[in-house]
C-alpha cells in the first residue's frame, strides 16, 4: 500500500475516532428528556475576528496545537465539522474549559 494512502486513512480513522469519542461524551452528559425546554441565549453582538483569535490563543491554542496529544489538532477542526466543536464546548468533554464564554461567542468560536 502507498504511503500516501496509509497517511490518509489514519488521517481519516483518527478524525473519527476523535468524533465518536465527542460524540460519545455528549451522549452520555446529555440528560434524556422528551421534551426539552428551548434554549434562550441572549442576544449578543458578533465578536470581531481579532476577539475570537484573541479568545482562542488564550483559552485553545495551548492544547489545540499540538502540546496535549490527546486534544485534536486546531487542522481536524473542519473535519469535525461546527456543530460538533460547539456541542463539545456546550456539553461534552470542553464544557469545563468554555466557562464564561458568553453563548454567541462560542457559536461563533
Amino acid at each position: 500500500m502507498h504511503t500516501w494512502l496509509k497517511s490518509g486513512l489514519v488521517l481519516v480513522f483518527s478524525a473519527l475516532v476523535t468524533v465518536q469519542s465527542v460524540y460519545g461524551e455528549v451522549a452520555a452528559a446529555e440528560p434524556q428528556d422528551a421534551n426539552p425546554a428551548p434554549a434562550s441565549a441572549p442576544a449578543s453582538e458578533p465578536a470581531s475576528p481579532a476577539a475570537l483569535q484573541a479568545l482562542y490563543d488564550s483559552r485553545c491554542a495551548h492544547c489545540h496545537n499540538g502540546s496535549v496529544p490527546k486534544a485534536p489538532h486546531q487542522v481536524k477542526f473542519q473535519l469535525l465539522g461546527a456543530d460538533a466543536i460547539h456541542t463539545a464546548l456546550t456539553v461534552g468533554l470542553m464544557q469545563a474549559h468554555a466557562a464564561g464564554i458568553e453563548p454567541g461567542q462560542l457559536r461563533q468560536l
